[in-house]
């Protein structure tokens, strides 16, 4: 029996968690410290992609207990960057959505990310590259979303 292949995806999966822990400790670095937690920005960055949703439905797409979300919602609210509405369908539900201020706080965070790690994908990768981690990008995003 062939195990190379199960052999080269173990090493894969090594590679790619020591990658990601690095990278995300690099950008945690290039953060200011009076910024918006990163909990709070991944729930902003969720309701701008997928547009507003229950606070149910939102704990159970990032995998947390509603109660861990309460807190965290409401200082969202607090600081208007998110909204709760009545839901058309259920009238008994509340809707939480992105504000344009939640919006433009969104922005500049990503701006902050996104350029150092722009200007070091410059720096150092070729254009291959480059292409490259778009690809592993994506690639993550579906394998952060399996439930297997």
């Amino acid at each position: 029996m062939d195990t190379g292949a199960g052999d080269r995806t173990v090493q894969a999966a090594q590679a790619l968690r020591t990658g990601v822990n690095q990278i995300s400790r690099r950008l945690r670095s290039e953060r200011p410290e009076e910024t918006v937690s990163l909990v709070k920005l991944t729930l902003l960055e969720r309701l701008h992609k997928g547009g507003p949703t229950t606070p149910r439905d939102l704990a159970v797409e990032q995998r947390v207990q509603p109660q861990s979300l309460t807190r965290v919602l409401l200082s969202l609210e607090q600081d208007d960057f998110i909204t709760r509405t009545r839901s058309e369908a259920d009238r008994r539900q509340h809707l939480v959505g992105i504000t344009h201020r939640g919006m433009a706080v969104l922005g500049k965070e990503r701006e902050r990310r996104e350029a150092w790690l722009a200007r070091s994908m410059s720096a150092l990768l070729t254009p291959t590259e480059v292409e490259l981690l778009r690809l592993a990008g994506a690639l993550m995003e579906r394998l952060a979303a399996f439930d297997g």
